[in-house]
């Protein structure tokens, strides 16, 4: 979707739904539905995105000290990214959730493998990958066939439409703006004109 449109706090606000960690004291285990990473900038760094996984569940899971036993410098980015993948698996993590995916198109074509290891851990795991990102992913998407069946579930979130729909002659931004307008919290409320409406349009 548009930069600044709110897809991270859409996003948020609905995994605020579900708590983060939930304790199973009959396993003595802590299970992680969610966990929400953002892509390194340089959209090529495997190490990163791995260390990314292992310092979130550092700080969900309760004296872990996961990013002390795991997260050494000195450690190469397959062997980092080996344990990010069994720390999912020990915690069953529901889903992952990649955030700024579009940082991707930063690496250079033959440099985009970062995709590709993030596509792998998810089938070797079994865990759907949720990506998040601005318009500039779709091009990471449309550059090859694996791109297009890797983001199947592609939506695309946009302005509302101010083209009339369907036989109504409304469209979506007009019930967008008469589904709220009666909620005017002043001591004269103002009529919803066309004039009204465009000014709106305009200005949102």
């Amino acid at each position: 979707g548009l930069s600044g449109i709110g897809k991270t706090s859409v996003m948020r606000a609905y995994f605020n739904n579900i708590p983060p960690v939930i304790y199973h004291p009959d396993f003595d285990l802590f299970q992680v539905p969610y966990l929400h990473i953002e892509t390194p900038s340089d959209g090529r760094s495997i190490k990163a995105m791995a260390h990314g996984i292992i310092r979130r569940l550092d700080q969900l899971i309760p004296d872990a000290h996961y990013l002390q036993l795991y997260g050494q410098s000195r450690k190469n980015a397959d062997s980092l990214l080996h344990s990010a993948a069994n720390l999912m698996h020990q915690h069953g993590v529901g889903i992952l959730v990649a955030d700024e995916i579009q940082n991707v198109a930063n690496a250079s074509r033959g440099d985009q493998i970062l995709l590709t290891q993030l596509v792998a851990m998810s089938n070797e795991l079994g865990v759907p990958i949720l990506m998040v990102g601005t318009s500039k992913a779709q091009r990471i998407f449309s550059q090859d066939l694996r791109g297009a069946r890797r983001a199947a579930g592609l939506r695309y979130w946009d302005r509302l439409s101010a083209e009339p729909m369907g036989t109504s002659g409304r469209s979506e931004f007009d019930e967008f703006l008469e589904g709220w307008w009666n909620l005017q919290w002043v001591q004269t409320p103002a009529p919803l004109t066309p004039a009204m409406r465009q000014a709106m349009f305009h200005y949102s």
